[in-house]
């Protein structure tokens, strides 16, 4: 019987040993901190600022890791950024690209707002159509919304783009001069005279014809959880951590009983 005890007891301690060892890692990983976050909220805002003043029509845009997804200057318009730059119909990109519709800003002084939300390496394009010409829109091609890690804030003052798509008119000569009047229809869409020119800046606009702002969201301050009854005042974490603790105190307890024990034991 005492040969028995004997050999039973380093295989006690083993045990006894990795459950307290496994109990606290358990322990010490519910209390750590959760990561980082990884993506951050920006709200986006476009404000008209089209001279001569017309309404700036609705758009679409859209995050990625690459540049050039909606267009590029010096590149060919996409059937995407022709329907926008041409008619102000975002629904391609929208079913192409998987791009988001942005609304409209009626008049000049008129702004739109809009959230993304990106991680570090994503770009921002977007484009939307100065509804007084016949293929022009404003935009961004692969804006960066980080410096490294850390979310930007950006203002910045934009230009009017030629799509190339269609030949220009005088501004604001609406439907007449090919420019876009969604109550007609059908007509309304390839009504201009095409043409396929590389993307280039708009030579009818002089300036920015709008404005574009981005900041990051900034996230409420945690609120500290109240303290849970019947745990000594201790917060409750609602994941059971204070249970593990306890636990791996107990395990801990064991083990320092035992070692204890034996020793006493091997001096007798």
């Amino acid at each position: 019987m005492h040969e028995t005890a004997r050999l039973w007891r380093p295989a006690f301690l083993r045990s006894a040993t990795a459950l307290a060892a496994v109990a606290l890692l358990v322990a010490w990983l519910a209390w750590t901190p959760a990561s980082a976050q990884t993506t951050t909220t920006f709200t986006v805002t476009l404000t008209n600022m089209a001279t001569p003043g017309m309404s700036i029509s609705p758009g679409a845009h859209v995050l990625s890791t690459a540049a050039g997804v909606l267009w590029m200057d010096g590149g060919t318009a996409s059937l995407a950024l022709e329907r926008i730059a041409e008619i102000g119909d975002p629904s391609e990109a929208v079913g192409a690209l998987g791009a988001t519709m942005i609304d409209a800003a009626g008049a000049a002084g008129d702004t739109t707002t809009f959230e993304i939300t990106a991680a570090p390496g994503d770009l921002l394009s977007f484009a939307s159509m100065p509804v007084g010409s016949n293929d022009g829109f404003v935009g961004v091609n692969g804006l960066a919304l980080f410096n490294g890690t850390t979310a930007r804030t950006i203002s910045m003052d934009l230009m009017a783009w030629d799509a190339g798509t269609e030949d220009n008119n005088d501004l604001n000569s609406g439907f007449a001069g090919g420019q876009p009047d969604p109550s007609q229809g059908a007509a309304n869409v390839e009504h201009g005279t095409a043409t396929s020119e590389p993307i280039a800046v708009h030579g009818q606009f002089s300036g920015a014809q709008a404005t574009l702002m981005i900041a990051p969201m900034v996230a409420p301050p945690a609120v500290p959880a109240p303290a849970a009854s019947g745990n000594a005042g201790l917060v409750s974490t609602g994941s059971g951590t204070l249970a593990l603790v306890l636990i791996a105190l107990g395990a801990l307890t064991l083990v320092t009983v035992a070692r204890r024990a034996t020793a006493a034991r091997s001096r007798r």
